[in-house]
């Protein structure tokens, strides 16, 4: 009966521990970067805040002129 104090209380490994640690990371990840993206906003040239109107006639909006 030679148990050592860390085999008596270490948690009981399974095969899911792997798995559930990624997905746990992943959510982690994933809310950071949502949290950043919302923080800082669109970064594309263009894009409106809701309600603000955006002029159709303006360049790039047909007319096919050069």
């Amino acid at each position: 009966m030679h148990d050592s104090r860390a085999e008596r209380f270490a948690a009981p490994r399974s095969g899911l521990a792997a798995p559930a640690g990624f997905l746990v990371l992943l959510a982690v990840l994933f809310a950071a970067a949502y949290a950043a993206g919302s923080a800082v906003g669109p970064v594309a040239p263009g894009p409106r805040p809701p309600g603000e109107e955006q002029p159709l006639d303006g360049p790039g909006h047909g007319g096919g002129g050069h």
